[in-house]
Formats: structure tokens, sequence, C-alpha cells
């Protein structure tokens, strides 16, 4: 269940930067090339900014959780913004769960559950030491999904209104 809600919110990351790619191609620009075969494959303009899209999308499902993180601090739509509420204490708490959240998504899918250096470095006070076997409890999969269902909620009212998506807030 754990690692399906990192999927889920991962997947959700990646279809938000396409429905934003899709409606304001800067997001795109970045140091990056595409090859000419690539270009000329392209049917139209379209084409070849999807073509981007895609290569994009595929990049983020494998950047991890910093990865996405940047990118999209980069097109101005922070995950965990610092500026709103709740206090910046909460959003700390709430950052940190997400971190977690991919960090032992990680640990489930290519350890075996076992603590690794790579987990100490990205959640060092999370109370697990070397060599550990996580176990996810039922209060770590409620703070997963608060942390996601609050980060979800807040990128979606932010999307709409900076990038004049199609959805309508409640």
């Amino acid at each position: 269940v754990y690692r399906e809600i990192h999927r889920i919110f991962e997947t959700y990351l990646v279809d938000v930067f396409d429905e934003i790619a899709t409606q304001d191609k800067r997001v795109l620009f970045s140091s990056q090339k595409i090859t000419h075969e690539d270009a000329l494959r392209a049917a139209s303009p379209a084409d070849l900014q999807r073509l981007v899209i895609e290569e994009r999308k595929a990049e983020l499902t494998r950047a991890g959780f910093a990865g996405i993180e940047k990118t999209f601090e980069s097109i101005g739509l922070p995950i965990v913004p610092m500026l709103e509420p709740p206090p910046r204490a909460e959003q700390e708490s709430i950052r940190r769960r997400l971190v977690l959240l991919s960090a032992i998504r990680n640990l489930i899918e290519h350890n075996r559950s076992v603590v690794n250096r790579g987990f100490m470095e990205l959640v060092p006070d999370s109370g697990y030491a070397l060599g550990d076997r996580v176990e996810v409890t039922v209060t770590e999969l409620g703070d997963a999904l608060s942390a996601v269902e609050w980060t979800a909620d807040g990128i979606d009212r932010r999307a709409i209104k900076k990038f004049r998506l199609g959805g309508t807030q409640a």
C-alpha cells in the first residue's frame, strides 16, 4: 500500500507537469538537446512539443523526489511551498514525510526494505539504523496519505491559478 501511495503521487506530479507543459511550453526550456532525427520525425510543432514533454516525463519518473522537487521549483510551483499556511514548521514536516515516503519506497523496491547508506543520507533522523528492516506502521501510512493529500490539493490550486489550467477549484 505504501509503495502504491508513492506511485500514485509520483504519477500525479508527472501528469500535472504534462498538463502545465502542454499549456505553457516555456516550462520545457532547458539546456538539453534533441537530435536532428527526433526533430525531423515530428510532423508539426505540436508533435515536437509532445516529444519533448514525453522525454521530460520519462526523466521525472527516474529523478526521484529530489529531481521532481527541483523541476517543480524551477517552474515556480514548489511541491511544498514555505510561504503559505500552514505554519512553516508544519510545511517542513510535510516535506519530510514526502522525502521519507520516497526513501522508504526505494528501500522496499530496491533493497528488500533494508536500510542502506543512501536512505540514511536522505533521512538521517528517521529512527532507523543501517541494516534495519523498515516496517511501515499504520501511523506512517497515515502520515504519507495526509502529506500527499495536502500537497496535491495545494499544487492543484496553485497550478490552476498560475498556469490557467482547465480545472475548477472546490
